[in-house]
Parts: structure tokens; C-alpha cells; sequence
């Protein structure tokens, strides 16, 4: 997914990531990145972050 930053393709991300879903998110900046890998790593504890150039 792209735009998973902020509103609705966060929600989204989060969404799918807490009904089990492998997503693979598109950010623009590394911390935000990070920011959203915190965050769906609360329900289901295995979210993982890798950057690419």
C-alpha cells in the first residue's frame, strides 16, 4: 500500500494488519515508517520495518 503515513491508507494498513493481513506499506519518510510498524506491532506483536532505497 501507498500513502500509509496518515488517514485513510494508515487506517487502512492498521486495519488489515490487525486482522491478521501481511501489508506491506509504502511511506515517504523513515520515521514514519517506524511510527506505523510501532503501532501495528501493538495488537499482534510482529510487525517488522525494512527500508529500501
Amino acid at each position: 500500500m501507498t500513502g500509509t503515513s496518515t488517514g485513510i491508507g494508515k487506517a487502512t494498513s492498521l486495519r488489515l494488519a490487525s486482522e491478521g493481513f501481511n501489508v506491506i506499506a509504502g511511506v515517504r519518510r523513515a520515521e514514519d515508517g517506524d511510527a506505523l510498524v510501532a503501532e501495528a506491532s501493538r495488537p499482534l506483536q510482529r510487525a517488522q520495518g525494512k527500508r529500501a532505497a
